[in-house]
């Protein structure tokens, strides 16, 4: 009786570091794939515009944001991507765009902004 209570115990003890050693592999692989790792992220969205001129002043308003290291608006499509440190806050660059007078996905413009844009940009 006591050999097949040792067994049972020396199986429990097994099984409890086998679920401790997958728990710690688990543990590894998932702080290997946060963005603690990564350096930078390309991040797309949609801005309002029409000419090169808005072009011009979307991609500039986006680099003012610390952090931004590419910004590229294509003029067809309406999509702003950015290459950002990974400590930029994505947020950051929907408001300078947005005080720079143009709408995206997350803040409309302020009518002084918009307003202030030159007529070949207004595209409200």
């Amino acid at each position: 009786m006591k050999s097949i209570r040792n067994l049972l115990l020396i199986i429990a003890v097994l099984l409890l570091n086998i679920a401790i050693l997958k728990a710690q592999c688990v543990s590894q692989v998932s702080k290997s794939d946060t963005t603690e790792n990564v350096k930078e992220a390309i991040q797309s969205f949609k801005v309002e515009g029409k000419c090169e001129m808005c072009q011009n002043r979307i991609e500039k308003a986006a680099l003012s944001v610390k952090g931004v290291k590419n910004a590229k608006w294509d003029p067809e499509t309406n999509l702003l991507s950015v290459s950002l440190k990974k400590v930029t806050l994505l947020d950051d660059v929907y408001q300078a765009v947005a005080k720079a007078g143009h709408d995206n996905e997350k803040y409309k413009s302020e009518e002084k902004d918009y307003n202030a844009l030159p007529g070949c940009c207004l595209y409200r």
